[in-house]
């Protein structure tokens, strides 16, 4: 993340503008440490909109409503990298064959460098907060990286929002709830499935396919939804625990590579030993309901189709240690 803020406060009743790359608004957890409840992330966040680079606006209409407007290039994408793109080098001697209008022809053994990702245009993101007069309450609803949809890397289409409340100074409950798509996902499944060759079939990390409803059709709208809670509970000046409960829906598998929706469950404890150094030890529960997801050996989710997933349940043990500088 780097960005600058602007304070301009003769507009409403107050009003920052935003110019860089940072954190995208949504969202319960954040990618710093200290920005979230426990050690791990909710897949929720896993598999959401991390970062956006552009210009957002942030104006206090009064002390209960916030609204923000931005336009920004894309998910996880950047300025640059909107006229060209250069990925891993492609593998076996196999050539890009030219398309019209689509990828440029490459050499063996060279990487790919031709159409750009496309995700990275011009892109709305808007959000408004509403809180109480006690601020107890609030209510945060967003659409974030909002474009054609266009299946790239990471080029999601986020709708959803965050509901806080407070029941006292000892609890509070943390809710967040998505819906995301992306338009015309490669099908894995069909025979056309690699028949127009793809800049994202060798890259390093690139996005999955998608396994849609049908085996013939050679794209689909690739869809997933979530929702998770986080309760916590205050019982000393030192120490919080939390609660964590989440169902995700991975429905054409394009984002964790296995068709199936999950459950996870985690509890930690945060216990900070002084002003600077808290730990934050927790173990969690997660089950894929609909096919097993998980492998015995990291990389703890199936994230290829060439692989098949050995477990439907797993419990993870973990900490950090944190020092506030």
């Amino acid at each position: 993340m780097i960005y600058g803020e602007l304070y301009v406060p003769w507009v409403a009743d107050g009003m920052v503008i935003r110019a860089g790359r940072y954190v995208s608004l949504p969202d319960i957890e954040a990618q710093l440490a200290p920005n979230t409840y426990m050690y791990s992330h909710s897949m929720t966040y896993d598999f959401d909109n991390y970062t956006n680079t552009g210009v957002v606006a942030s104006a206090q209409a009064n002390k209960n409503l916030m609204v923000q407007v931005g336009v920004v290039i894309g998910t996880e994408t950047t300025l640059w990298s909107a006229r060209q793109v250069s990925y891993s080098t492609v593998p076996g001697g196999v050539l890009y064959q030219p398309v019209p209008g689509v990828f440029a022809l490459t050499s063996a053994q060279a990487p790919y460098s031709g159409q750009a990702d496309p995700g990275v245009q011009p892109s709305l993101t808007a959000c408004g907060r509403y809180q109480n007069d006690a601020a107890t309450d609030a209510l945060y609803l967003c659409v974030n990286g909002l474009n054609g949809g266009t299946y790239g890397y990471n080029n999601l289409q986020w709708y959803g929002g965050t509901y806080f409340h407070k029941f006292d100074e000892n609890w509070h409950i943390a809710v967040e709830a998505w819906q995301m798509h992306q338009n015309n996902a490669p099908n894995q499944s069909s025979p056309f499935y690699g028949a127009v060759p793809s800049p994202f079939a060798y890259m390093v990390n690139g996005p999955n396919a998608a396994q849609c409803p049908g085996d013939i059709q050679p794209s689909c709208t690739a869809r997933e939804w979530s929702s998770v809670a986080y309760l916590n509970y205050k019982f000393s000046p030192l120490d919080n625990i939390s609660w964590r409960a989440e169902y995700f829906d991975d429905i054409n598998g394009q984002r964790t590579g296995v068709k199936t929706s999950y459950f996870n469950y985690g509890v930690g404890w945060q216990h900070w030993f002084s002003p600077t150094v808290e730990i934050r030890p927790e173990i969690a529960f997660y089950n894929s309901l609909n096919a097993p997801a998980f492998q015995r050996n990291p990389p703890l989710l199936q994230t290829s189709p060439t692989t098949i997933g050995q477990k439907s349940h797993i419990a993870i043990f973990a900490a950090d240690l944190l020092w506030h500088f």
